[in-house]
């Protein structure tokens, strides 16, 4: 008993925050290392995928095979992504040799990695003082998909800074703004869709206007551009004709729907995409509306991780999960709130040679959602003032 208590003493002090801070910035460089040792063939493999689809836009040409005759489209130069997301792609690659593109890719996330660093640390600091942003901070590097995702030519800390930006124009009441970022997020539609519904529970209706507006007349625009329709592009590539066979190849809910149901792809697609909307229906009513941003950024990246297509490095969707665990680890200083962070973190920090030899991707979606309400939980009573959590430590505090 007095072991236990002593234990709590030690967590709730604090005291051992500067030694998690260090083991996470040392997983953060050994990641850092493993990235600056990788062939320069192995990088951005994603991203030439999208300069070869850019190759025929910029002919003239909408990059999708089943849109022209054979031969016109090769296999690596046709898109899966919408014509909404086309117009954002040729943006954050404006130039016409790869290398090129790489070098302002990397730029680009640079930039992202700093906005994204700012935010957490700010979080942190919040109720934590300086030991709090540092621990907040780290947490966000030493996940395995933040380098995995660059050097995978992945738009993943892009958009990750693009909501940071939709969230503080929120936060300052500037809708237009908040809808530009959201649309800019929205490059890769299956991780920045299910951000919206941050509009609809704050009732952004001018925001999420504007940020579908600016995604119909992208659309538009592409479609006039390459010279075939909307609404062609859209059937030809999610209509009744489309197999959505790439869909199993990720780690979603779509998997075991497909392996318990026996379903088509497309049905699972369309079933699991069902189940991402039903686990945000509550966030957009109250009381649960009235959750903090963060809050909400953390449940539409959980809804959107399991319930569409992804791969390992689109984990970086759950940095807002993570945080907002930190956070109300950091101001509760519960040992409970601690274990489910580290349980959490535990998913997205492993490295991605140990988590492909790990049998079972239902696990870590298990996680998620538990995470995910168990946070909910203590967010909701924290807003409600329902619970004994200690103060706040001035924000100027070590």
């Amino acid at each position: 008993m007095r072991a236990a208590q002593q234990l709590c003493t030690w967590v709730r002090s604090h005291r051992w925050l500067p030694w998690g801070t260090g083991l996470l910035l040392l997983l953060f460089l050994a990641y850092g290392i493993a990235y600056a040792r990788l062939p320069e063939a192995y990088r951005y493999f994603d991203l030439k995928l999208r300069h070869n689809e850019l190759h025929y836009l910029k002919a003239g040409l909408y990059p999708s095979a089943s849109l022209h005759p054979p031969g016109v489209i090769l296999p690596k130069g046709s898109t899966i992504y919408p014509p909404t997301s086309l117009l954002q792609i040729w943006l954050v690659s404006p130039f016409e040799t790869f290398p090129a593109n790489a070098q302002f890719f990397v730029l680009l996330n640079a930039v992202a990695f700093i906005i994204f660093s700012r935010y957490a640390w700010g979080v942190g600091r919040e109720v934590a003082g300086q030991k709090g942003a540092w621990f907040a901070m780290s947490g966000m590097w030493a996940m395995s998909s933040t380098l995995s995702c660059v050097k995978s030519g992945q738009y993943g800390l892009l958009i990750n800074a693009m909501l940071v930006m939709m969230l503080a124009a929120l936060q300052s009441k500037r809708p237009l703004l908040a809808g530009l970022a959201w649309a800019g997020a929205v490059i890769k539609p299956h991780i920045g869709l299910t951000f919206f519904h941050a509009f609809i529970a704050r009732r952004q209706w001018w925001a999420g206007a504007t940020g579908l507006a600016l995604l119909l007349v992208a659309a538009l625009g592409i479609c006039a551009y390459t010279g075939v329709s909307l609404p062609t592009v859209l059937n030809t590539s999610y209509g009744q004709t489309s197999t959505m066979t790439f869909a199993s190849s990720g780690e979603s809910l779509i998997n075991a729907i497909i392996a318990c149901l026996g379903v088509t792809h497309r049905t699972a697609v369309i079933l699991s995409a069902g189940v991402a909307g039903m686990i945000l229906l509550p966030y957009i009513i109250l009381p649960l509306a009235r959750l903090p941003l963060l809050v909400h950024l953390a449940a539409a990246g959980v809804a959107g991780r399991i319930g569409f297509y992804h791969l390992h490095f689109d984990d970086v969707m759950l940095a807002f999960l993570l945080l907002a665990l930190i956070e109300q680890s950091l101001f509760s200083r519960k040992i409970a709130d601690w274990s489910a962070t580290f349980l959490v973190g535990s998913t997205l920090w492993i490295p991605q040679v140990l988590l492909v030899q790990i049998p079972g991707y239902s696990v870590r979606l298990a996680i998620w959602v538990l995470g995910l309400a168990y946070l909910t939980r203590a967010a909701l009573q924290r807003l409600n003032g329902l619970t004994n959590d200690a103060p706040k430590v001035p924000a100027t505090a070590d």
